[in-house]
């Protein structure tokens, strides 16, 4: 005669073979709108921590297509869109989290993750001028950015999201806190 925890077992096995299989489709289907593969590697490690391990807010991870800085067409209270148009710039990723303040007002925070290859980011001084100016058009509209080297991404794509979510963890207690 079967026991419960044989049953127990039997599904946490399907479930998990079912995760695995929901987080390769996933993957694939958003992995298209990247440009490289650092910025691949990121998504692979920001769809596990928004909708795979609980790691970061349950958020829905899409294409920035249609996106328009100042006009928001998403409700979710977390986004994350990959390649949207930011003004004259369209950043790797663009994450908009939602909360409430202690007041009850309602607040936005906007981070932005930049995949920098070494190809196209600080190898000259335009390239490093050009960074720089983006950085400020973003810092002026109130938008966090984070920038992760391609070396520090291919060494550890995992411990990148991390520290991601740890910034927006932090940045967003002392806002919605206030």
């Amino acid at each position: 005669m079967r026991e419960i925890s044989d049953f127990c077992d039997m599904f946490a096995k399907h479930s998990a073979s079912c995760a695995e299989a929901r987080y390769i489709e996933r993957f694939r289907e958003l992995s298209a709108y990247c440009e490289s593969p650092i910025e691949q590697a990121i998504l692979a490690g920001i769809l596990f921590a928004t909708e795979f391990s609980g790691r970061m807010y349950h958020a829905r991870v899409t294409s920035g297509e249609g996106f328009e800085w100042g006009r928001d067409i998403f409700d979710d209270e977390y986004v994350v869109l990959i390649q949207p148009r930011l003004g004259p710039y369209r950043p790797d990723f663009l994450i908009r989290l939602t909360g409430y303040s202690k007041q009850g007002d309602r607040e936005r925070f906007y981070g932005v993750i930049e995949c920098d290859g070494h190809d196209y980011h600080e190898r000259t001084k335009a390239q490093a001028t050009a960074d720089k100016q983006r950085d400020r058009w973003m810092t002026e509209r109130g938008i966090k950015v984070f920038r992760f080297t391609g070396s520090e991404i291919w060494r550890d794509p995992g411990s990148c999201t991390v520290a991601f979510a740890r910034a927006v963890e932090a940045v967003v207690g002392r806002v919605l806190e206030d």
